[in-house]
């Protein structure tokens, strides 16, 4: 673990291969959204991930390829 660490205290979903235990994958979702955010639900259709926040009640769409992300459906 530990490779290639995003720096600060950043909000990230990781994806770990639980096979090797590695990280595969880190995207870091805290410039979309507050440190309060209450994920309860995740989805992964291809190459684009669905969270939602219930707290501050939006959609959040990643793109596992380029890293780019989006929050819709605010409330």
């Amino acid at each position: 673990m530990g490779q290639n660490p995003i720096s600060g205290n950043i909000l990230k979903l990781v994806s770990i291969d639980i096979k090797t235990n590695t990280i595969q994958h880190k995207i870091p979702i805290s410039g979309i959204t507050q440190p309060s955010i209450f994920m309860d639900e995740l989805r992964i259709s291809g190459n684009t991930i669905y969270l939602t926040d219930a707290h501050e009640p939006a959609l959040i769409i990643l793109d596992k390829t380029t890293d780019k992300r989006r929050k819709v459906f605010r409330n």
